[in-house]
């Protein structure tokens, strides 16, 4: 998939001038009517005032119309956030090149186009089938991208895999335990601004990386397990928010932990009712070997404590609880004191990115209780709260102090699309995770 983007001044004759109406078709269209031809080349496309995101909802109606080579026009002044969402909503998988003039001369071309091409990879990689790039691989993979944006923008990225045969695995109890019939391995990436070997962790980001998830001897049904090689988003997502970070200039060190692993049924994978040991001295009997993404994050938010980090950020694919809770459109989050922090919250609203905080309380403990061990990895009882309890086992492995923020990232992967994004992979979190460690709002 190519993106060329213009200037109104130096674009090709051959771009349709669409003209973006918040407003339904006139006489004699029906109100329903979405795209209206004026001439051979011009259209205009009809969205709802009420809607929430209408220059998505533009770029869905022309993919969906086979229509990629655009002259975007608006009576409304296009912000360059807008215009990343219009490239995101246009974009309908990898088989389709996109030919985009915009309002902005080409040095704000540039930076946008770059800018598209992290939030795409991030798209494409996720839907990677698992035999096609497997845990070490897509740290790997990560890491290049990462070090493509240093490149660019400067500092330093070092990337560490530490796997089978490494002294240092030992200590990654959940990731033996879920990788134990597969391989398994803990990616490190690090940022270091003009090389600042010695500067403090400022944050920290985690990101689950089950590249596919069976569900383990706790088997998914097969309807479950279609789309289990987006089950890496989290890591991902979060390697993709600190290139896309780096791009946009980022002067603080950050550090991504990336658990890899596959949940495979071998005759070594772990067992319901197996008891696994941490370094802090917590043990976590299995109860459910399809709640696997908590224990390998686990392993990622204990080093992050150990490396002193300032503040902790991790995402995941961790329940469908999430999605039962708030759908597809938008991801859950949780603070220890459930307040988001306000720099956050303003990168999610400003990027035009949902969210929905739900809650996380320390009663919420009473689910993941076990009589054999410190708690258990999957949630019991009636009525359980899923996502929250899930949430009250990171936040014991998070600590007590260290600010930390738990992403479920139920707005992940559409199966069958939204208004506003194509079917696949959304590459959720990825643009206000990337605005909130820069601070930057291009505005």
């Amino acid at each position: 998939m190519e993106l060329k983007l213009f200037t109104y001044e130096n674009c090709p004759s051959d771009l349709i001038n669409v003209r973006l109406c918040l407003d339904t078709a006139p006489l004699p269209y029906d109100p329903s009517c979405e795209l209206v031809a004026i001439d051979a080349r011009s259209l205009n496309v009809y969205v709802a005032p009420d809607c929430m995101f209408p220059i998505m909802r533009a770029g869905r109606i022309l993919a969906a119309h086979g229509i990629f080579k655009v002259r975007l026009l608006s009576s409304e002044e296009i912000s360059p956030w807008d215009a990343l969402n219009f490239l995101n909503a246009l974009y309908d998988g990898p088989k389709h090149s996109l030919e985009v003039s915009l309002p902005f001369p080409d040095s704000s071309l540039r930076v946008l186009s770059w800018m598209f091409a992290m939030v795409s990879s991030a798209r494409n990689y996720a839907d990677l089938a698992s035999a096609q790039v497997g845990p070490v691989a897509l740290v790997r993979l990560m890491g290049d991208l990462c070090k493509q944006a240093a490149a660019l923008a400067g500092g330093k990225v070092d990337v560490r895999v530490i796997g089978d045969g490494d002294k240092l695995s030992d200590r990654y109890s959940g990731l033996r335990a879920v990788g134990a019939g597969s391989e398994k391995c803990m990616g490190i990436i690090d940022f270091m601004p003009a090389g600042k070997e010695d500067a403090p962790v400022e944050v920290a980001l985690c990101g689950k990386g089950i590249t596919f998830d069976s569900g383990g001897y706790n088997i998914k049904p097969d309807h479950y397990m279609d789309d289990m090689r987006t089950d890496k988003t989290g890591a991902v997502n979060m390697a993709a928010a600190l290139a896309l970070a780096i791009g946009m200039g980022l002067k603080r060190r950050v550090r991504v932990y990336l658990p890899c692993a596959q949940n495979l049924l071998t005759a070594s994978s772990m067992l319901p009712g197996d008891i696994i040991s941490y370094p802090d001295g917590s043990e976590v009997e299995v109860c459910n070997t399809d709640a696997e993404g908590r224990l390998v994050l686990a392993d990622a938010l204990l080093q992050a404590r150990e490396d002193k980090a300032q503040f902790i950020l991790d995402a995941a694919t961790l329940t469908g609880s999430a999605k039962a809770a708030v759908g597809r459109d938008m991801c859950t989050v949780f603070t220890r004191d459930n307040i988001m922090p306000v720099p956050l919250k303003e990168a999610f609203e400003l990027t035009g990115e949902l969210f929905w905080q739900l809650p996380l309380f320390s009663f919420h403990k009473r689910y993941i209780k076990s009589r054999r061990a410190t708690l258990s990895n999957s949630s019991k009882g009636v009525s359980v709260p899923g996502a929250s309890a899930a949430a009250a086992f990171l936040q014991h492995f998070a600590g007590d102090t260290t600010p930390w923020v738990h992403i479920d990232l139920s707005s992940a992967y559409l199966p069958e699309g939204s208004p506003f994004l194509c079917a696949g992979p959304t590459g959720a979190c990825v643009m206000p995770v990337a605005m909130w460690l820069t601070g930057e709002r291009l505005s």
